[in-house]
């Protein structure tokens, strides 16, 4: 649970990261067109690393998902059903005191 969260947060952080990148590309495209072909190129990799590190991210968050949903369940229903265990017991209880 607390991976997955780690995990969205991580892609959360990566996509406005991504987005600032775009930002600027968008900006400065006229300066980055007037100083060269190059400094555009190296932006372009910037931003596509960026898009990777946000795929791989979300790609972190859903495995996380899957593989921590099945025991998060099964844990809720344990607890679910040793509440009305207890609570059974304790009317059990309360039955065989009053009977006395």
């Amino acid at each position: 649970m607390v991976l997955a969260f780690v995990a969205r947060r991580a892609a959360r952080a990566l996509a406005v990261a991504e987005d600032q990148l775009r930002l600027l590309r968008a900006a400065g495209q006229a300066e980055l067109e007037a100083t060269g072909r190059d400094a555009g190129e190296r932006l372009d990799r910037a931003v596509a690393q960026a898009e990777e590190a946000v795929a791989a991210a979300e790609t972190a968050a859903r495995i996380a998902d899957a593989a921590l949903a099945a025991p998060v369940v099964k844990a809720r229903a344990w607890g679910a059903g040793t509440a009305a265990a207890a609570r059974t017991l304790r009317e059990r209880r309360a039955l065989r005191s009053g009977s006395d």
